[in-house]
């Protein structure tokens, strides 16, 4: 079968890209996803480091399966339609020409290593008020300043952030200050450097898990929609 080169623009008859569509196809040098689709499946793009500039996501995008977009070329900013709702383990990881990160406000997950190794994310990053859970991994490596929580929040998985040597501020804006790994723990959710603050007030959900607990909850739960 011959490899595809060159800018990759889908017919818009297309509804949804399948498992591995396209992945390791590192000829590939751009891509314009038609405006009716609704659900990208794992792998999908997964490897295709050619594929550079802005990476456009229609409107009507609802779910994003595990790794459809790691380890691609895309620079810029990235911006989530506000109808999506689920993005998958690994979505972006490795994308590290990615600077700045939209999230959509129907996300209720952000699952393990999802913007992992992103390293050129900067400035602030805003998790939204229906995000319940961030996964382990979901944003190590990156380069985000600031990081602000939705009031609904209520777990951030082991090494969430960790090796965000800029990440100076975490923020917790709910009356219940979410569970996370601590500084005590061998991949706490925060470096060092940072510094975490909670709303006026608020109780924890259920207090940082301790050393000994092997049973916390992974935002990484849940299928993707891609069988």
């Amino acid at each position: 079968c011959q490899r595809l080169s060159g800018p990759l623009e889908l017919p818009d008859s297309v509804e949804f890209i399948g498992e591995s569509a396209f992945e390791g196809d590192a000829s590939l040098s751009g891509l314009r996803l038609p405006a009716g689709i609704s659900l990208i499946c794992e792998k999908s793009f997964r490897g295709c480091s050619g594929m550079s500039g802005s990476l456009s996501l229609p409107s009507g995008l609802l779910v994003i399966g595990d790794n459809a977009f790691a380890d691609t070329g895309f620079t810029g900013a990235l911006e989530l339609p506000d109808g999506l709702r689920s993005v998958g383990k690994g979505s972006f990881s490795g994308c590290k020409g990615l600077t700045s990160l939209y999230l959509s406000p129907a996300l209720e997950h952000i699952k393990d290593y999802a913007f992992s190794g992103c390293e050129a994310l900067q400035g602030c990053v805003t998790i939204p008020d229906r995000v319940k859970s961030v996964g382990r991994s979901a944003f190590s490596g990156c380069g985000c300043t600031e990081v602000n929580f939705g009031a609904n929040v209520r777990s951030i998985g082991e090494g969430a952030f960790l090796s965000c040597g800029s990440l100076t501020s975490a923020s917790f804006t709910g009356a219940l200050t979410p569970d996370y790994y601590d500084s005590e723990e061998k991949k706490p959710s925060f470096p060092e450097s940072c510094k975490v603050n909670a709303a006026p007030g608020a109780a924890p959900w259920r207090g940082t898990w301790g050393k000994n607990e092997n049973a916390a909850p992974s935002a990484g739960d849940g299928g993707s929609g891609c069988g």
